[in-house]
């Protein structure tokens, strides 16, 4: 039977018409009303239906656009490259902020004439905390189906790199070299890593 008043008695009513008023706020009607003594098992399961249904549809309510409402990410919305680099920060128990990430996607690295992708990210605190950064690049062919090729470009105390180019299909990062006399918070040697992509193998080359 719908959840009605029609066929209900008094008594039922009462409650029914409780549970109504207590779902549009008027909580001190429904103190009041579960005072009463109830009558039939059919009025209370009416009743308790009824608080469950207000209960799920205040729920979704006050959930609803919550997958939204962080704003906009410098994440990707592409699952491969967000799941390349969360498994790698996983793996060494540190994290990655997306938004000092590098991207570079308008040339075509393996000669199959459809545009790669490539991606620079640091994982910060490896090993479960600390200052220590590792650098990853990230690769993406579209000849071998966008699998992802990762090579470790640099770290605290060594280099960072900072920048993507792409010069007659090498890969070409700028970097910030460490000198003997630099502190580990700052590198200011200039430099450059050079990759590249033969038969789904990256290579570095210099």
């Amino acid at each position: 039977m719908p959840l009605t008043a029609s066929g209900m008695t008094a008594r039922c009513k009462k409650i029914h018409r409780g549970v109504l008023e207590w779902s549009a706020g008027k909580r001190s009607t429904f103190r009041s009303f579960r005072r009463f003594p109830l009558g039939s098992r059919k009025c209370v399961s009416r009743t308790v239906l009824l608080r469950l249904w207000y209960v799920a549809t205040l729920v979704v309510t006050m959930t609803a656009g919550c997958s939204t409402s962080r704003g906009p990410s410098c994440a990707t919305s592409s699952a491969l490259v967000e799941k390349t680099i969360s498994a790698r920060a996983r793996e060494l128990e540190g994290t990655e902020y997306c938004k000092f990430r590098r991207y570079e996607d308008l040339y075509d690295l393996d000669g199959d004439g459809i545009k790669d992708l490539v991606v620079l990210f640091h994982v910060e605190g490896t090993g479960g905390g600390g200052n220590n950064v590792i650098s990853f690049m990230a690769v993406f062919p579209s000849r071998i189906h966008w699998g992802p090729l990762v090579v470790e470009t640099g770290a605290r105390a060594v280099r960072f790199p900072i920048a993507i180019d792409i010069k007659e299909r090498m890969i070409v990062l700028e970097t910030q070299e460490y000198v003997a006399t630099d502190p580990l918070c700052c590198p200011s040697g200039k430099g450059e890593l050079v990759y590249e992509l033969q038969n789904g193998v990256l290579r570095r080359v210099n």
